[in-house]
């Protein structure tokens, strides 16, 4: 063509559909004219049931804008198993209690069918697997938020035919609540958290107990407290060690999670007679906003008294004579003077105490602190991507600053002013219909027996 004009033609289309290779489709040119040829493919790939990679160790940045990952690990061995994606996830961490964890695995189809079958089995034969056998954790941008042992599960199909899997689960230090005493174990002579580290040692030392990854906080409170727990005492270990820390000047302890060069470290950490690094962790709202959602006050005059006594064991005094319970002196709080209405309460001393002057001292603790009614305060705060506060932050301080009708500002100033210790963390991921993600955090009160 004089003019320049191109000539174009299209030789051949054909669409394959197929999981084979593609054919090689061979094109003939025979005349001169022909400049250029052109072939297009269209090629559907099916998604593959293919298990994602491990987390590398120490840790691990979440690819593209994904907040959380969830990976879940055999129990006993630690091994990857899978990426589980559950909506609606809630999981907590508290002081010398087990955390909970719980959230919902939709089924919408075959291929994830198949994938959730790696973590919940299909069937009960299947020992492989399943609640009892899995340990999820959970990674927040990147960081180890969360250890938590699978303990249940319930699969349900709606009205609607839709199918779920709704997840529960505990914090590693749960577990020591499912390992019952069978041995006589004697710490009277011992420091108490020598011997409480001991004792939850010894339970991990039990044939099919030694779950990876715990490790021990070193060092002494210098308090020694007798310690003896029988198998007639029908305890678990965990338990026998909560009632334990709990007595008078006894201790506080968690698990902390970290990642090191030797991979995921769950290391349990003591106070005495508290935990807590004096960090503060600031949270504030006003008519200008804040990053505080809501909170709450809980007044309980029932949980508290103006009259207290300890109640101790029973002395006998003669094979004679009937045994009588040994009590303290009664303990009355300014709050009689101040016009209160008498409120009695007895609490019962840990180990049975006959010596009346700690049975006194034990009454004039709980009068000074729990004189009244109790006061506990929640609050719920909104978290940014990078918290100053995470799950290792128990004991640790949370100062809020508020203004509102009901605490007015004062000379410029926030209304209320105040920090109070953190006893529980609970996080709530955002998604869907649920908006930003927050933590509600339970905050220091008095524990009355």
């Amino acid at each position: 063509d004089g003019g320049g004009a191109g000539t174009s033609a299209i030789i051949a289309a054909r669409t394959s559909l197929s999981s084979a290779g593609l054919p090689v489709l061979d094109i003939n040119a025979d005349q001169p004219a022909f400049i250029g040829g052109w072939q297009a493919w269209t090629v559907i790939v099916a998604p593959g049931d293919t298990v994602p990679p491990p987390p590398p160790q120490p840790a691990f940045a979440v690819s593209g804008r994904a907040l959380y990952r969830f990976t879940a690990h055999d129990f006993s061995t630690g091994d990857y198993i899978d990426d589980i994606y559950p909506r609606d996830v809630e999981y907590t961490k508290r002081i010398r209690e087990p955390g909970t964890f719980s959230g919902s695995l939709p089924i919408p189809n075959r291929r994830v069918a198949a994938a959730v079958r790696r973590v919940i089995p299909k069937v009960k034969s299947d020992l492989s697997t399943g609640p009892g056998r899995v340990e999820i954790r959970i990674w927040r941008d990147g960081e180890l938020w969360g250890r938590y042992w699978l303990t249940g599960a319930r699969l349900s199909r709606g009205r609607d035919g839709k199918i779920s899997i709704e997840l529960r689960g505990t914090t590693l230090d749960g577990y020591w609540f499912s390992l019952n005493v069978t041995e006589t174990l004697d710490g009277s002579d011992d420091e108490q958290i020598s011997a409480a580290r001991t004792f939850l040692s010894f339970a991990l030392d039990k044939p099919g107990a030694d779950i990876p990854g715990i490790q021990f906080q070193g060092g002494s409170s210098r308090v020694f407290r007798p310690f003896l727990v029988k198998p007639e005492d029908n305890t678990s270990y965990g338990r026998a060690v909560q009632e334990y820390a709990r007595s008078e000047n006894g201790f506080e302890y968690t698990l902390n999670e970290t990642v090191d060069e030797t991979g995921v470290v769950s290391t349990w950490v003591w106070g005495a007679p508290k935990l807590g690094s004096g960090v503060a962790h600031v949270f504030s709202t006003s008519t200008h906003g804040g990053d505080i959602a809501e909170y709450g006050v809980d007044i309980d005059a029932l949980r508290g008294g103006t009259d207290w006594r300890a109640r101790g064991g029973t002395l006998q005094p003669n094979a004679e004579e009937d045994g009588f319970t040994v009590y303290s002196d009664p303990v009355v709080t300014p709050h009689r003077a101040a016009g209160w209405a008498r409120t009695d309460h007895i609490v019962d001393h840990p180990n049975q105490s006959t010596d009346e002057d700690e049975l006194n001292g034990l009454a004039e603790y709980y009068a000074e602190i729990g004189g009244g009614a109790l006061w506990v305060r929640t609050v719920a705060v909104i978290l940014p991507k990078k918290p100053t506060l995470n799950m290792n932050s128990l004991g640790d301080y949370a100062r809020l600053l508020i203004t509102d009708v009901w605490h007015e500002s004062e000379d410029g100033g926030a209304g209320l002013d105040i920090s109070e210790r953190i006893l529980e963390i609970k996080v709530r991921p955002s998604g869907r219909g649920r908006g930003r993600e927050e933590a509600q955090l339970t905050l220091e009160t008095v524990e009355v027996p």
